[in-house]
């Protein structure tokens, strides 16, 4: 499967004039800053990042915002001061969009001169460093990567592997074949393991459960509505076309 892959995103802030931006939130004395974090479109990679497919628990619990991604890597190498965090943010889903709510250290005279220049709309976007874990994702259309875009409603079968697929699991769909887990994207899309006893629909011999394959057909009624039938035949292809030749 792929490896993790790091990037960044930059997209603009929600709101860009001061009066929108320096909201106070109530009873706390702090200007929040709202900022669209990622919106679903394709990015400069041509990554495309469904909001169904973040994934920031780890982040909010210490949702530190750095400026120009400096995290100190480049200080630990020659020596010099570290750069220190110039606020904090929450990250939260808003309809389709990722949004990100950040608040500068006041206290910070470095914080408050970038904040500044945000009320004046001097810099009006955030760069969001995302990770994309092994397996959760494909190419899409434009050659980038595309993160998941389906959450599973019920638990149901994989239609590569036949394991189960938990209820509110990410997965990929194919109209042909059904839903299959992201690790299981990359595997052939139209077969999967027999669960079933039944026969093979070329020589007609006798399948035990986890013997053979299935592969799906698939068809439109007059009605509109889509048709599936699943067709199990012996997985030792030279032994079936045997049997099919004994019987003349």
């Amino acid at each position: 499967m792929p490896n993790a892959i790091t990037r960044s995103l930059q997209l603009a802030a929600v709101r860009k004039d001061a009066a929108a931006l320096t909201a106070v939130e109530a009873g706390s004395g702090q200007r929040v800053y709202t900022f669209k974090a990622s919106d679903g479109d394709f990015d400069r990679y041509s990554d495309r990042l469904s909001v169904k497919g973040w994934r920031v628990d780890a982040y909010n619990p210490n949702g530190v915002v750095l400026f120009n991604h400096d995290d100190g890597t480049q200080a630990a190498r020659t020596g010099a001061e570290p750069a220190l965090p110039i606020g904090k943010g929450r990250v939260y889903v808003e309809g389709d969009a990722l949004m990100i709510d950040i608040v500068f250290d006041d206290e910070d005279d470095f914080a408050r001169k970038v904040e500044r220049k945000v009320a004046k709309g001097i810099l009006n976007a955030v760069s969001v460093r995302y990770l994309m874990l092994p397996g959760q994702y494909r190419q899409n259309e434009r050659g980038g990567l595309a993160v998941p875009v389906l959450v599973a409603e019920r638990r149901g079968q994989c239609a590569a592997c036949a394991l189960a697929i938990e209820q509110g699991e990410v997965i990929t769909y194919e109209r042909a074949v059904g839903a299959l887990h992201m690790a299981c994207a990359d595997r052939p899309a139209d077969r999967r393991r027999n669960l079933y006893p039944g026969r093979c629909e070329l020589c007609n011999a006798r399948l035990m459960r986890g013997q053979g394959e299935l592969f799906v057909t698939e068809w439109q009624d007059n009605d509109g509505k889509w048709r599936r039938r699943w067709l199990a035949r012996c997985a030792d292809v030279q032994a079936c076309n045997a049997r099919i030749m004994s019987r003349g």
